[in-house]
């Protein structure tokens, strides 16, 4: 017999997960009362499989949970359990005998691959495309005298907009009215044609516009 439906029932290894593959006791626990006291239930047990049941508490090490016909504290046997994963540890058959495939064809002798064809020229870009290279190169024509103007300051503010190194950021100033000419090295084209964008938007569109993204009073400013 199994575990009926509705019963308290409970599977105790002696040992860890494994060691054992043969089929060991089912107990029905309806009538069980644990022998060391309530600091086990019943009702704690049901449905489970429990390892290394000796080594829980004294009172354990003389049972033959695995084997026994009873069950101290009134546990009633009604079944026998395996575990699932025993059958995998059997071992496999060896695979059936198969004669060696026949030798194959020698490969034929080595020819080196023909050298790729050159890749056409591209095509001229047709009147009017911007063309962009990895530097952006624009100029500015601040209101400012020489002598109060702050270089780095520009050179700092232009990377913090553009969200570039300081270090990619060139100055080229003469003075006069303070005419700078900025440019700024890209990683790559498509880095130049964003920064493009975002000067287009924050700095190119207007002097005013200018003026209120560098902190300076701007006359003048247009891509190069």
């Amino acid at each position: 017999a199994e575990c009926a439906d509705g019963t308290c029932c409970v599977v105790l290894y002696h040992g860890a997960k494994g060691e054992q593959c043969k089929g060991v006791a089912i107990w029905d626990l309806g009538g069980w009362v644990h022998p060391g006291g309530s600091i086990v239930t019943a009702s704690s047990l049901c449905g489970l499989v429990r390892y290394n049941w000796r080594a829980h508490t004294n009172n354990h090490v003389g049972e033959d949970a695995e084997s026994g016909q009873t069950l101290s504290g009134g546990g009633e046997r009604v079944g026998t359990y395996t575990h699932p994963g025993c059958s995998s540890l059997s071992p496999s058959p060896p695979p059936p005998f198969s004669p060696p495939p026949p030798p194959s064809k020698p490969p034929p002798p080595f020819s080196p691959p023909p050298p790729p064809s050159p890749s056409p020229s591209p095509p001229p870009y047709p009147p009017g495309t911007t063309v962009f290279d990895d530097v952006v190169t624009f100029n500015v024509t601040f209101a400012a005298d020489c002598a109060s103007f702050n270089e780095t300051a520009l050179q700092r503010r232009l990377a913090y907009l553009l969200d570039v190194e300081p270090a990619r950021v060139f100055l080229s100033v003469a003075c006069g009215s303070v005419l700078v000419s900025v440019q700024i090295v890209a990683p790559n084209r498509p880095a130049a044609e964003a920064l493009v964008q975002t000067l287009s938007a924050e700095v190119l569109s207007s002097e005013q516009a200018a003026s209120d993204a560098l902190g300076e009073e701007v006359i003048q400013v247009g891509l190069v």
